[in-house]
């Protein structure tokens, strides 16, 4: 077709083109699509960023400020191991001379660091892109060299807080280095449903940077039980909308007297007892149309999921 032709397709004809090339996994269409005109660009670049990996967002900052390194597994005896019990991201370091590399396929367990601070430029950039997001996955599933699945932003550096230990002239856990200091602009103001594990409810600040007044769907895949859920209070103080707006909810764990408070709720599905009390509290809420009360500790959500592309990036 020749170009003028292209450019009196109507735009619904365009949009549900798109769509469909979307639901088909279509990236490199898509992508050929962007490249003809102005107006196709518009309209596949947005469906292009409409479902995306937190990872694949950062792997565009500057290639000076990121890098995957070994991950290594603490503790090496039953002495240490009973000594750091009750502080698990010890147990979970990126030593300082580990092995680094650009690629994740490089390495055995790789995880994803920052190596410096990101500038205010660098963010703007980013977040032109970021704006178009409708549903991100703050979790990044890749195969190890074992054969198993580990989410490669999962990771501690031993100590206090990256700032208190400057822990940025080397290089840092993603989870830490968005919070300290948080980007200066709003990267996800569209989103509309992130997909999450506890290791980002870890670093409570970290839920600001998901905050977003069109935010109505939260899927926390709990690797571990012990969440309070009281982290969630992040995210409300910084999009306090969402109290109303909220429509679906998936937790482990979320203290009933914070629970109560989402009044547009209309799907829950979360981990804990039928006690008498839960019943009351979920029964206080005037959208709600489905409930699930699992057992948090029988699988389900509180089991590690891969995303789509489970491959090493």
């Amino acid at each position: 077709m020749a170009p003028a032709c292209m450019d009196m397709l109507p735009v619904e004809v365009l949009d549900i083109t798109f769509a469909f090339l979307s639901t088909m996994d279509a990236g490199i269409s898509l992508s050929r699509a962007a490249g003809v005109n102005r107006l196709w660009h518009e309209l596949a670049v947005d469906y292009l960023w409409e479902n995306v990996d937190l990872l694949d967002v950062l792997r565009l900052l500057p290639r000076d400020a990121w890098c995957f390194c070994e991950r290594v597994e603490w503790p090496t005896s039953r002495k240490s191991y009973e000594q750091e019990a009750d502080d698990w991201w010890y147990l979970k370091v990126i030593p300082l001379g580990s092995q680094t590399s650009r690629s994740a396929r490089d390495l055995k367990k790789p995880v994803f660091v920052l190596t410096r601070l990101i500038c205010q430029s660098e963010w703007e950039r980013l977040a032109q892109y970021t704006a178009r997001i409708r549903t991100l996955y703050a979790r990044a599933y890749r195969r190890d060299r074992d054969g198993d699945l580990s989410d490669v932003f999962m990771n501690r550096i031993k100590g206090d807080t990256p700032v208190q230990r400057d822990i940025f002239r080397d290089r840092c856990p993603i989870y830490e280095a968005l919070s300290y200091p948080p980007p200066p602009v709003p990267l996800f103001k569209n989103l509309k449903s992130i997909v999450m594990n506890s290791a980002a409810l870890h670093t409570r600040r970290i839920l600001r940077l998901f905050a977003s007044d069109k935010l109505r769907c939260i899927d926390c895949q709990m690797v571990d039980g012990w969440e309070s859920g009281w982290q969630f209070k992040e995210l409300v103080e910084a999009a306090p909308t969402l109290v109303h707006t909220l429509k679906t909810l998936r937790v482990n764990a979320m203290p009933m007297e914070l629970l109560k408070t989402f009044r547009g709720l209309q799907t829950v599905n979360i981990g804990g007892d039928e006690d008498p009390d839960t019943w009351r509290v979920l029964s206080t809420l005037p959208l709600l149309r489905s409930l699930t009360i699992r057992n948090p500790h029988a699988g389900g959500l509180g089991s590690p999921r891969p995303s789509p592309d489970a491959s090493p990036a």
